[in-house]
């Protein structure tokens, strides 16, 4: 009866009940086993029948990896090996897979001519560090199982203090950034958080628990509250990390004091006093820093007692560059805290300066919106000194081929900052440059011997080319109209798109042909009528005014009629007939403006009549203000006709030359 079962589902039938073992369970049959319509031993899957070759008693699992990244980036292969009460490999058996964490790819599988069902493992959404358990169970014997335990691995957190040491004052806290990111250092955003405490002194934590923002950060503030030793740790997606804090109790915390500036400036040669506010019970204080040397060890690193609740040391830099200060208890490391300083060579010193802009391109700025440039002028001493960078250093900034469409550098003079920066920012005017562009130049003032540097801006935005095209395709519109897609494309000099350009379109018929619509098929059952054009001849409105002037109108010879392969035969003549050929309503009509959107294209349509397909040659003139004057685009083409309606012969023969 389980096999009659299995076979109605196969067929799309849905059965009442299951029976597993003689035994009916939700419509389920196991062990001549129906699973949501599948029959495994007697077992039928997707309407194929599949016995296992023997009875199965044993399942055994392997994985491919022990762990897995926890950004979804690897895999580890699962594989269920199941074995009969003799230890030989049983075909076509059921494995049923579940996991407690992470992602499998199947819930079942059969097992294949080696005894193995497999599917694969992977973290999934769930980023956070854990151990899974994948569990494989038979389908014809649920109390038979086998499990393999699985890590995630990968994601870390870091912290970030800016100070370890504070008092038991509230002017005294830190604020310390807690980063949470997965095994590609990437934030895990909406991750709980979770912070404790231990140790001898106290902490108040806000918060203690919170989750990250979209980038995976958190920020907590820690206030001291009893003096002493404290370790604080974080724990989140499976991972811990720990900063420890000393607590002092006096209202003194161990800090620099001076520089109060974080960075903070000076010339290169100069003498800085570092002053470190001490609380009681530390005797001596280590200042280290990364550039430069301390004047009372000549080093890099400095040990100085401590006098008064104070401890002072002083640096100096014959290099310049970024130099990170640290300054810590000698006798605890973890009682630190930290500065920067940032050496340049004296404005004396300046000897070169470059000129960069971030973009060299700009819109005009026109009817309120403002367009500006960034200007970075950088001044470094001159190479046989190092090519460092000067502070303090005086750049004037101008433009030396205005337009005189209003365009202007804001400030006219700036000092260098430490790094040997000064920058200033370009407004652009209303003129478009086209691509010669202006030159914006940044030079030392009092400094003749150094040569200025320039950056070219273009002022772009206005049309310097336009494209006028058609399409591939033409549409047929009503019974005697045709439309044909079209497009125009306009372009600064740069080639960008210019949006908003208006172009002007024009369509005239500037040449005709005179013929007719024959049968070009051999067959005297059948049809395929092709044009037989007998002549071509330019438009008789020869200035374009619509009037026919005196002498346009002529008269024409071309050829008689054409031969079933198309070649003319004979010749006919034509008298004048006192009208312009052929007028302009042939040419068909479109809009007279159209205007480009953002990529610089304006799409339309040219609607002409079916009987001027084939007969008119049609110019297409676009034209648009390109700095002041006009640039046009012009195309000349057949007008088309579906293939269609020419072989069948439903288009009339040409009007022209009656």
């Amino acid at each position: 009866m389980a096999l009659v079962a299995a076979l109605f589902v196969g067929c799309g039938e849905k059965p009442a009940t299951t029976t597993t073992g003689g035994t009916t369970t939700g419509g389920t049959t196991t062990g001549g086993t129906t699973t949501g319509g599948t029959t495994t031993g007697g077992t039928t899957t997707g309407g194929t029948t599949a016995t296992p070759s023997s009875t199965p008693v044993k399942v055994a699992l392997s994985a491919s990896s022990a762990s897995v990244k926890s950004d979804n980036s690897t895999t580890s292969d699962i594989t269920a090996t199941v074995l009969d009460a003799s230890n030989a490999i049983v075909t076509d058996a059921l494995v049923l897979f579940s996991s407690t964490g992470g992602q499998i790819s199947s819930s079942s599988a059969i097992t294949d001519a080696n005894g193995r069902a497999a599917i694969v493992f992977s973290a999934g959404a769930n980023r956070a560090n854990q151990i899974t358990t994948i569990t494989a169970t038979l389908g014809t014997n649920t109390t038979v199982s086998s499990q393999i335990p699985i890590k995630i691995v990968g994601s870390t957190i870091s912290l970030t203090p800016t100070r370890t040491s504070i008092s038991s004052v509230p002017s005294g806290g830190d604020t310390l950034t807690i980063s949470v990111v997965d095994s590609s250092s990437i934030g895990i955003a909406n991750e709980p958080v979770t912070l404790t405490q231990a140790g001898a002194g106290g902490l108040v934590l806000t918060p203690s628990t919170a989750v990250t923002d979209l980038n995976g950060n958190l920020t907590v503030t820690v206030t001291g509250a009893t003096a002493g030793l404290v370790t604080v740790t974080v724990t989140a997606a499976g991972s811990t990390a720990t900063q420890n804090y000393t607590v002092t109790g006096t209202g003194v915390s161990f800090a620099i004091t001076s520089p109060a500036t974080d960075p903070y400036s000076l010339a290169t040669n100069l003498n800085l006093p570092v002053a470190v506010s001490v609380p009681p019970g530390i005797t001596s204080v280590t200042f280290a820093t990364s550039l430069g040397t301390w004047l009372s060890s000549g080093q890099k690193t400095a040990v100085v007692p401590v006098v008064a609740g104070a401890a002072v040391a002083t640096l100096s830099s014959l290099q310049a560059g970024l130099a990170t200060l640290q300054v810590y208890d000698t006798a605890q490391f973890t009682t630190s805290d930290s500065t920067t300083v940032v050496f340049s060579q004296p404005a004396i010193n300046a000897g070169q300066i470059s000129l960069q802009a971030n973009v060299n391109v700009v819109d005009p700025s026109i009817g309120g919106a403002t367009n500006t440039v960034t200007l970075t002028a950088t001044v470094r001493s001159l190479p046989a000194t190092g090519g460092q960078a000067v502070g303090g250093a005086p750049v004037i900034f101008s433009i030396p081929n205005a337009t005189g469409g209003g365009e202007f550098v804001s400030p006219v003079v700036a000092l260098t900052d430490a790094s040997g920066i000064a920058t200033a920012t370009f407004t652009s005017g209303s003129v478009s440059t086209g691509t010669v562009g202006v030159f914006v130049e940044a030079a030392l003032i009092n400094k003749p011997a150094v040569l200025p540097a320039s950056a070219k801006i273009v002022i772009g935005g206005t049309a310097a080319s336009v494209v006028v095209g058609y399409g591939t395709k033409i549409i047929d519109l009503t019974a005697t109209e045709y439309a044909l897609p079209m497009s125009v494309l306009v372009a600064d000099g740069n080639g960008n798109a210019v949006e908003g350009a208006k172009v002007t379109l024009k369509a005239f018929p500037a040449s005709f042909s005179i013929g007719y619509w024959y049968d070009t098929d051999p067959n005297p059952t059948s049809e395929k009528f092709a044009p037989c054009v007998l002549g071509t001849y330019q438009n008789e409105d020869l200035n374009k005014n619509a009037i026919l002037d005196a002498g346009e109108d002529l008269p024409r010879t071309s050829a008689l009629s054409c031969d079933i392969y198309g070649a003319a035969t004979g010749v006919v003549s034509y008298l004048a007939n006192g009208q312009i050929d052929a007028p302009n309503a042939a040419a068909g009509t479109l809009p007279g403006v159209v205007t480009t959107d953002v990529n610089g294209v304006a799409n339309f349509n040219l609607i002409y009549q079916k009987s001027s397909s084939e007969w008119i040659i049609d110019e297409i003139v676009a034209s648009t203000q390109v700095l002041g004057t006009e640039a046009t685009s012009t195309v000349k083409f057949r007008l088309p006709f579906l293939k269609a309606d020419g072989e069948t012969g439903t288009l009339p023969s040409s009007v022209f030359g009656n």
